[in-house]
């Protein structure tokens, strides 16, 4: 697709390594048609260092927590960890996704070409002093609390967690946001019900980006659990509004 006049083309597999590689990638790929190979994920590496084995292009590796997972955990010690480290070492660029992760690759990789690659916001969705006195003052006055969560609901976003912890408190009335869509959705409509909290809940599904940033801002608290979050732009949203 074009983005901004530049041609960029997505691959993700769901099974990367099985069978030819090469095979997956379309008929009228042609590496050289390309200036710069960006990977992510740990598979996205070795998919990487199977694709530059034929043709020479500049790649950079874009570093998350299942990268350190792979190269810390013994399971993966006999054939990923080699390989990957193979990646690394071969890759023009490795872009951690956080401070805390450019600490941990560079106990595995240490070369100059390591520089985090951080996830940003624009400026202009950050409150003004102005607006975040008269947030405050709202904040104080406040009737009902509003809290939110924006993520995927999956697993390990813990949403079903946060309903429990809700459901203990009696203290003030609340309502509790859940921004997105996933796999998880129908357990925590069941589990809403069964914690008696089916009017205190709200499903809003997956909303537009600009809606996103309005619900933040209606918001008191915003509260995700999530795990092995490498630098998840819900937070810095959040912090912004």
């Amino acid at each position: 697709y074009l983005e901004n006049g530049v041609k960029v083309l997505n691959l993700n597999f769901l099974t990367p390594f099985c069978f030819n590689v090469f095979d997956k990638l379309p008929k009228d790929f042609n590496l050289k048609n390309y200036d710069v190979l960006i990977s992510h994920m740990p598979s996205g590496a070795l998919f990487s260092l199977r694709l530059t084995e034929k043709e020479t292009i500049p790649y950079c590796i874009s570093v998350h927590c299942s990268d350190i997972e792979v190269l810390s955990n013994p399971v993966y010690s006999l054939y990923f960890r080699q390989k990957l480290l193979c990646a690394y070492k071969k890759a023009d660029v490795i872009s951690p996704r956080s401070f805390h992760l450019k600490n941990k690759i560079g106990k595995y990789i240490n070369d100059k070409k390591i520089f985090p690659a951080l996830s940003g916001i624009k400026e202009e969705e950050i409150l003004s002093e102005d607006e975040l006195r008269e947030k405050i003052r709202a904040f104080k006055n406040r009737g009902k609390l509003i809290i939110t969560t924006v993520s995927g609901l999956i697993k390990r976003k813990n949403t079903d967690v946060i309903l429990k912890a809700l459901s203990k408190i009696k203290e003030f009335d609340f309502e509790f946001r859940i921004i997105g869509e996933g796999k998880e959705k129908n357990k925590l409509i069941n589990l809403t019900k069964k914690l008696n909290l089916e009017e205190k809940v709200k499903f809003l599904g997956k909303i537009p980006h600009e809606k996103v940033l309005e619900k933040l801002r209606e918001s008191n608290i915003f509260i995700l659990l999530s795990q092995r979050e490498t630098l998840g732009l819900s937070y810095l949203e959040a912090t912004a509004k």
